[in-house]
């Protein structure tokens, strides 16, 4: 089985300081079951380890991460844009709602939902987490590409925009009104794109001759904007990645539990989850 972390091959964040956007939405789907004491070189390891071997032994994770496809859990056939909104708004558990059960917690609760846009073949070009705390949305994401590249952002957001932003995504590209695109351009810049860092592509020049190219940032946050303008893009809810996820974390952990406790890193079971250091922390924008 082929684990891919990276376009140019199996990197870790230990290694590489920015991350994929689908090694944000794993690796924060992991730590999400994990209490982490230290934020440290070590642990930071163990963690890229844990992404690896959660990919190794389950193909269709693997094939939804490693390959960039969606087909192993989304059926495109039956996305309906308005079940999806329902399905992602509704935050009530064991009877009661997510607001409601907080207020009596001393740790906030949260959500996560994975989310990903989606190309009519089933690709996936982008990868993130709806992130719900205390009463309120947030965009989690990072951003690469040939003309981008942003690191882990956390940015609040609101229920009215995300509806309207998957409503606008899901039309055809050639129904989009204005309205449309704008609400597209307005939100992309504003929760994938910002905070641009300049990219460097490595390709070849005319001669066979390896060279590195840079583009402009902003030419590069105009690029990618308009590629989602114009192109049928899906925005789709998966909660079947988090589920996967919260159920091969017990295993893996169990078969590195002496070295993870050594590290301070042990098992989160409850529904509180973790308020480590080596996750984005809440705030309306903030970077690692």
């Amino acid at each position: 089985m082929r684990v891919l972390l990276r376009k140019s091959g199996v990197k870790t964040r230990h290694s590489r300081k920015e991350m994929a956007c689908r090694i944000t939405l794993l690796e924060r789907l992991i730590l999400e079951k994990l209490d982490i004491q230290n934020d440290d070189d070590a642990t930071r390891k163990m963690i890229d380890t844990m992404v690896i071997e959660i990919l190794s032994s389950n193909d269709k994770l693997n094939r939804f991460i490693s390959m960039n496809d969606s087909t192993p859990f989304v059926d495109l056939k039956n996305y309906n844009v308005e079940k999806t909104l329902t399905d992602i708004f509704d935050i009530k558990i064991h009877g009661g709602s997510m607001a409601n059960e907080a207020s009596n917690s001393i740790t906030p609760k949260r959500i996560l939902r994975p989310m990903i846009f989606t190309r009519d073949n089933g690709s996936i070009p982008h990868y993130f987490i709806l992130f719900y705390e205390d009463g309120e949305w947030y965009i989690y994401s990072s951003f690469g590409s040939d003309y981008v590249s942003i690191g882990t952002q956390k940015i609040q957001v609101t229920q009215e925009e995300i509806e309207a932003f998957m409503r606008a995504m899901d039309k055809d590209p050639l129904f989009r009104d204005d309205k449309d695109k704008t609400i597209v351009r307005e939100f992309m810049k504003t929760y994938f794109l910002a905070n641009p860092r300049q990219a460097r592509v490595r390709t070849e020049n005319s001669k066979g001759n390896n060279v590195v190219l840079y583009y402009g940032i902003w030419k590069g946050v105009d690029k990618e904007t308009e590629e989602c303008i114009d192109t049928h893009l899906r925005v789709v809810y998966v909660p079947e990645i988090k589920t996967l996820v919260d159920e091969l974390m017990p295993h893996l952990y169990q078969a590195h539990k002496q070295e993870f406790q050594k590290a301070g890193i042990r098992l989160n079971t409850s529904l509180a989850a973790s308020t480590n250091a080596v996750s984005v922390e809440p705030g309306h924008r903030t970077n690692i």
